[in-house]
């Protein structure tokens, strides 16, 4: 969920919490000898294009949505009419926003945007995919190496004058967009299909009288909506193109000891490779398991900020082994090092998956 000021964009295929991150908040509240540190992880994309593609281009395959048809106006007496609700330039909207987010990422030489009417016909509902020698002819006319095509883009918006006939008490606008993407290029075994669809809600603090002379200022909010809605998703559905950052957490345990303390203070100053150096001293001298199994989660967070993802990995793992030998699964800094030890091998795999991305294998 992403808030600007009263209005709530709601990204559906993102909305959920894991009963993994529960266990994780609760053993951090519960424990004062650790300590958190936030960073960014880059992710990789949904779909890896060939190393072959360099250019590559989006394209409109869709059918404009008539204006009235998918918007809704409900009344304070709980009844309801459609309205018109011009869709122009609402799917330009999306993928100006997408090329935008894909020019900033260096997996494209070039992103370019084919501004041609491809569909003729009127059904708008229906996507039309293009075949593979569709897919031959556009990239030879175009000149490019691979095409991102939008096949599907419906919109529909419910405007409730009274919120009592809202179940999203508290919103008067709802907007919801559905798209279908594919990426494309020839020689494909098998088109990377991308489904995308958000919701935006948005608390209005004006009343409106829609009537047949004047549904302007209405109609003004409910297209800003959607609008906003397009550039939003279009920014977000880079995420499938071309890999992107996300907001992490790590932690790292602290006590009371001075030579603890010294790595605490590196390690809260970032400067890892010198707090490694600190409890790699303190871990050759212990003797007690518990010690070295803290000793050894703190090293692998080093070695990951430090660019080693490897011996994060193996670091982890003995941590993990040392707690679940010693008092057993369920214990709860057992869970904790098997969550770290299976997050770093998942970004292990990931980032040989974005070496790919990048062409950096060869």
């Amino acid at each position: 969920m992403v808030r600007t000021g009263n209005l709530r964009i709601v990204a559906a295929l993102t909305r959920f919490l894991t009963l993994s991150g529960l266990v994780l908040v609760g053993i951090l509240s519960s424990c004062s000898s650790i300590r958190m540190v936030e960073m960014q992880t880059l992710m990789p994309a949904a779909i890896t294009f060939p190393e072959s593609v360099e250019k590559v281009m989006i394209i409109d395959n869709t059918v404009q949505q008539p204006d009235s048809v998918g918007h809704l106006y409900i009344n304070k007496a709980g009844e309801s009419k459609m309205i018109k609700l011009p869709s122009d330039s609402l799917c330009y909207d999306f993928y100006q926003a997408l090329a935008g987010a894909l020019a900033e990422s260096p997996v494209f030489e070039d992103v370019l945007i084919c501004l041609d009417t491809i569909r003729r016909d009127s059904r708008y509902y229906v996507a039309e995919p293009f075949n593979k020698y569709e897919i031959r002819h556009l990239c030879e006319k175009y000149n490019v190496d691979a095409l991102i095509s939008i096949d599907k883009f419906v919109c529909n918006t419910v405007y409730y004058d009274d919120n009592r006939f809202n179940s999203l008490m508290g919103d008067n606008i709802m907007a919801i967009i559905h798209i279908e993407l594919k990426a494309l290029w020839n020689n494909q075994e098998k088109p990377s299909d991308v489904t995308q669809t958000d919701t935006l809600r948005w608390d209005y603090d004006f009343e409106f009288v829609l009537d047949d002379d004047s549904p302007q200022y209405l109609l003004e909010n409910l297209k800003y909506a959607t609008h906003l809605l397009a550039d939003y998703m279009g920014d977000k559905a880079r995420k499938w193109f071309v890999p992107y950052w996300i907001d992490s957490k790590r932690y790292y345990y602290t006590s009371p000891m001075s030579a603890w303390k010294r790595a605490s203070v590196y390690a809260s100053a970032e400067k890892w490779s010198e707090a490694a150096e600190e409890w790699n001293a303190i871990l050759q001298k212990t003797t007690k398991w518990e010690q070295k199994a803290k000793l050894l989660s703190n090293l692998a967070v080093c070695s990951e900020m430090t660019g080693d993802i490897g011996g994060a990995v193996s670091l982890a793992e003995q941590s993990y082994e040392l707690f679940k030998s010693n008092v057993g699964e369920d214990n709860e800094h057992t869970v904790l090092q098997k969550k770290l030890f299976d997050l770093l091998q998942t970004r292990l795999k990931n980032d040989e998956t974005i070496s790919q991305q990048f062409h950096e294998n060869n």
